[in-house]
């Protein structure tokens, strides 16, 4: 494997594996991954994207009942160029004061 100016980052038989550390805006985009041997050259084109934060759960609905509170939405528009895993539920409690 080897990087545009030609420098050799990694070799292998049959795979070969490199970790990229995104440290600026230009590490993210398109690259060009070619494997080549003396029988012939396959290539891939990959995108490597940059994460954000996505936008908010969409028609988020509550029903409550004495019991227990039943909390309904669904995905965001924008994922934010990740696929969503989890949610994070936050429940605050407001206590009011009555005179007895």
């Amino acid at each position: 494997m080897y990087s545009e100016n030609g420098t050799e980052i990694a070799r292998g038989n049959t795979t070969a594996s490199y970790t990229l550390k995104t440290t600026t805006e230009e590490d993210f985009g398109k690259f060009n991954c070619t494997a080549e041997n003396p029988d012939g050259k396959a290539a891939h084109l990959m995108e490597l994207k940059k994460a954000v934060r996505p936008g908010p759960p969409r028609n988020v609905a509550a029903n409550k009942t004495c019991k227990e509170i039943i909390l309904k939405w669904q995905h965001p528009l924008d994922n934010g160029g990740m696929m969503i895993r989890n949610y994070i539920i936050t429940v605050f409690l407001k206590w009011q004061a009555t005179e007895h």
